[in-house]
């Protein structure tokens, strides 16, 4: 369980630490349309047992989708890495709007620190199947930004008798959920 003041954030810059931090009379609905993803905005009131879903999260959960909750979901480039993450832990789909959404903070990537993103990258690392991580960033058109590496990969043909599986690339990712599961 987590534990976090309802605020309202207002994004005043570039990247991922310009935001303006409200406080005052936030109703939690308010405070759950701030979050990244529907399956991160359900909050239960510890007082009554209330569930508090307003982007029906749960039903996210039952159909095994990651789902931004509004468009505020832009306001920060790190949940690009965040959403990634995610998949790899949960192995859910990502839901192509928020491919989009994800596509459209490709600009700022560059503003986030090597190391933050690193955290998400190495979170990824350690789950069962870490090609998850570089399948969503594929699908979201920014594996490039930070993976410049892995994306030239792509289409990097290998002599068929060799390497049934295609590219460098698929390559690449059977070899990485196979290093996974032997570091188990």
């Amino acid at each position: 369980m987590e534990f976090a003041l309802a605020r309202r954030e207002t994004k005043t810059g570039i990247g991922h630490k310009e935001f303006e931090v409200d406080t005052k009379d936030v109703t939690i609905e308010e405070d759950l349309a701030r979050r990244d993803i529907t399956i991160n905005a359900i909050a239960k009131n510890v007082l009554t047992g209330e569930i508090i879903d307003p982007f029906n999260g749960r039903k996210d959960i039952k159909k095994g989708i990651i789902k931004a909750t509004t468009n505020a979901f832009k306001e920060d480039p790190l949940r690009v890495y965040r959403v990634a993450r995610i998949a790899t832990k949960t192995k859910f789909k990502v839901e192509e709007n928020t491919l989009k959404l994800m596509e459209e903070l490709k600009p700022e990537l560059n503003t986030l620190s090597k190391e933050r993103v690193f955290v998400e990258f190495e979170k990824a690392l350690k789950e069962d199947k870490p090609s998850i991580f570089f399948e969503v960033l594929k699908q979201a058109k920014v594996l490039d930004v930070h993976f410049k590496e892995i994306f030239d990969l792509i289409g990097a043909l290998q002599p068929v008798e060799y390497h049934p599986e295609g590219d460098s690339y698929n390559h690449t990712m059977i070899v990485l959920d196979k290093a996974a599961r032997v570091n188990k």
